[in-house]
């Protein structure tokens, strides 16, 4: 009878183990969410300056479950120096821009996400020269009808997964004078691929860098976070002119991260540990017994 009680319990400690060991108990307590259709800081010449904080901008943290959504109509950002007869503009231009952001996550056990995307339409970014108000020359230029970005986190603590993606459709074209892009000659314009692999660097020359669907993941036990830029484009010294353009433009960005907490493994190891302890020790007992009884 006592044999027998010491089985049952080892065998219940096992199971039990068994059972944290697998994740019984683990839990998301957090969602995050937030995307923005477009941001720029930048410097040009002596006095060119075109700042456009992250707008429009949604951001949902979770529990309880919920979202958050906005959209601006239009967005229009331009600066210019006058040099002698010639002009130098840069600006950034855009029709509707829309961002959502949401999360479900509760509090309880169980597969949650986050989610966020964000969306600009007719996009018209530019850097150039004009003699007399005439534009005579183009440094840079960008356009898009319909950008988009979207970033995920889905999955229980200790095992979460991302996703994310950028699209660039309807005549996403980028000019930049002085460089070949892609080999495709001096000034001309290139033709975006719709949908770009991730990280996917258009054009690196130290002075001028151009990334699309820029991903950049950070994924732990109990957490786990995605980011995506449709499009990044960053000035380092990149000649303007009779000067310089230095800072950075990001369009459609959207992130989200889940944390969670997970079973330490130490305690279910014990469990697992003692429950087969006692039945290892409830056989020796039993080739003892069976030993002197022969």
């Amino acid at each position: 009878m006592i044999i027998k009680q010491v089985i049952l319990r080892s065998l219940f400690v096992v199971l039990l183990g068994l059972s944290v060991s697998t994740g019984a108990g683990a839990v998301v307590t957090s969602g995050n969410a937030s995307a923005y259709g477009a941001q720029a800081g930048v410097t040009a010449l002596s006095s060119i300056n075109v700042t456009v904080t992250p707008q429009p901008i949604a951001s949902y943290s979770a529990p309880p479950p919920g979202s958050d959504s906005d959209m601006l109509a239009s967005l229009s950002a331009s600066d210019s120096e006058s040099i002698l007869l010639t002009t130098y503009t840069f600006a950034l231009q855009s029709g509707l821009l829309t961002v959502n952001a949401a999360s479900d996550v509760d509090g309880s056990g169980g597969s949650r996400s986050a989610t966020a995307d964000a969306s600009v339409e007719n996009l018209d970014l530019g850097a150039g020269t004009g003699i007399l108000n005439l534009l005579t020359a183009s440094t840079l230029h960008l356009t898009a009808d319909n950008i988009s970005s979207n970033a995920s986190v889905t999955g229980d603590a200790g095992s979460f997964s991302t996703a994310g993606s950028s699209v660039l459709l309807d005549n996403a074209v980028l000019a930049i004078g002085g460089v070949s892009i892609l080999g495709a000659g001096v000034g001309v314009g290139v033709t975006l691929d719709s949908n770009p692999a991730p990280n996917t660097v258009l054009l690196d020359t130290g002075l001028i860098s151009v990334t699309l669907n820029r991903q950049i993941e950070n994924c732990m036990a109990g957490s786990c976070s995605i980011s995506v830029d449709a499009i990044a484009i960053e000035f380092s010294d990149f000649v303007f002119g009779g000067g310089v353009i230095n800072g950075d433009v990001v369009i459609a960005h959207s992130e989200a991260s889940l944390a969670g907490t997970v079973v330490p493994v130490p305690a279910a190891a014990w469990l697992f540990g003692s429950g087969l302890l006692g039945l290892t020790g409830v056989a020796k007992r039993r080739r003892v017994r069976n030993n002197a009884n022969g």
